[in-house]
């Protein structure tokens, strides 16, 4: 799997694409952005955030503090080294990743054979997270929201 960082799985580690919905203070999201990346080997790579009604949260029985709370929808790019997860990996996930060879019967399409998701595209594989151009072209969505942030030429 190669993903838009140029980061691709290898005998060290996979690379794995999240989404993730978060609530966090507006004020601390630079410092929210490097723990992900510092602590955890997280990439953002795209961010939609969405402006949060305290009072009605408030309502709900949700406190957040005294900033501004806003919601981020948020797609990163995490690594998971092979050595921690092997084990708990399930067959199919062991194939597609090159640990094991397929069933002797396996048909494209199965357990990671070619075919599964067409052939290598812009930012992947085609289908992995749904239809190819899923983040868009090169630059539309950069990281933290920023036109250009990533991609080819930018």
């Amino acid at each position: 799997f190669y993903g838009p960082t140029g980061r691709s799985s290898n005998s060290l580690y996979d690379v794995r694409h999240a989404r993730l919905l978060v609530h966090a203070d507006y004020s601390r999201l630079p410092e929210f952005f490097n723990a992900l990346n510092d602590v955890n080997l997280m990439t953002v790579l795209n961010v939609r955030v969405r402006e949060l009604d305290e009072y009605e949260l408030l309502n709900q029985r949700y406190l957040y503090g005294r900033g501004d709370i806003v919601e981020l929808e948020m797609v990163i790019e995490t690594l998971w080294f092979r050595a921690w997860t092997a084990e708990l990996m399930p067959e199919d996930v062991k194939v597609s990743v090159g640990l094991v060879d397929p069933p002797a019967d396996a048909v494209p399409g199965q357990f990671g054979i070619p075919g599964q998701f067409g052939p290598p595209g812009q930012f992947g594989q085609p289908g992995q997270f749904g239809q190819p151009g899923a983040y868009g072209p090169p630059g539309q969505y950069g990281q933290y929201g920023q036109p250009g942030s990533y991609g080819p030429g930018q």
